[in-house]
């Protein structure tokens, strides 16, 4: 993973120099990939940021999840920097927020329900006018910011995540902030719920607590899909789902989420 990483760095070479200079690119890697092997982990609630995209639509992946199994995310060292930065974004904007009066149990707060069991975290509820107002930041580079607001939409999953925190809020208005990474500019979509919002989140609600009571009563769901897609790809438990029977119950993959 990492000499493929290398092909995309560029070594200045320096004359008479016999030192392998390329060795510094591949220390930094290492050190990004250190802590991302296999894992063992067992999963106690739905986390909304998963069930909003790729592998989160397939209960099979919930029930292995909740059971427990060793999870293998493929990621690489640049995807790991992407992360971490994007995770430092939010940090920094956050603080910014505190600095302007916001107050401090209103950013990252702590978001759960127990029936479907859900946590996670809002990125800030802010009061505006005597409303409350749900803030979700997103970073994206300059190629993903300027596609969103030529779109001049949201992202779909970004909309979903933050209605699924709205709902156990109780709040009806949110705004999704969009900040480029590269020039710090900014972008805001409002979000309100509306009824087929609102139909959509419950139907959410209604398929993961089919999908738990599935795993309480340890009948394990079959795949729904037919082959390894994209989706069976990218899921850090794909092993272990292959590895296994299929299952006996048919829970249907979730309904896609659409603007």
């Amino acid at each position: 993973m990492v000499k493929k990483l290398l092909n995309n760095v560029k070594v200045k070479k320096v004359e008479n120099s016999e030192i392998d200079l390329s060795v510094i690119i591949e220390k930094i890697n290492e050190g990004y990939l250190l802590d991302k092997g296999p894992k063992f982990m067992k999963k106690k609630t739905f986390a909304p940021s998963t069930l909003v995209y790729n592998h989160g639509i397939c209960p099979r992946y919930w029930y292995l999840a909740f059971e427990g199994g060793t999870f293998e995310d493929d990621v690489t060292a640049r995807q790991v920097a992407n992360m971490e930065n994007g995770s430092k974004s939010h940090d920094r904007i956050q603080e910014a927020l505190k600095k302007s009066g916001v107050p401090e149990e209103n950013i990252e707060l702590k978001i759960s329900h127990n029936k479907p069991p859900i946590f996670g975290y809002g990125d800030a509820l802010l009061n505006i006018k005597d409303n409350d107002v749900l803030l979700e930041i997103k970073t994206v580079d300059d190629i993903g910011f300027e596609r969103i607001q030529q779109a001049n939409k949201p992202r779909a999953y970004h909309v979903l995540q933050a209605l699924l925190y709205m709902k156990i809020l109780n709040v009806s208005m949110g705004v999704i902030l969009y900040e480029n990474k590269n020039t710090h500019d900014m972008v805001l979509f409002p979000l309100t719920v509306t009824q087929e919002y609102k139909e959509y989140v419950n139907y959410m609600f209604d398929w993961m607590n089919e999908v738990y009571q599935a795993w309480t009563d340890k009948a394990i769901p079959k795949r729904p899909f037919k082959t390894k897609t994209k989706v069976c790809q990218k899921c850090p438990l794909v092993n272990l789902c292959y590895e296994l029977p299929d299952g006996t119950l048919n829970i249907k993959r979730r309904k896609e989420f659409e603007l």
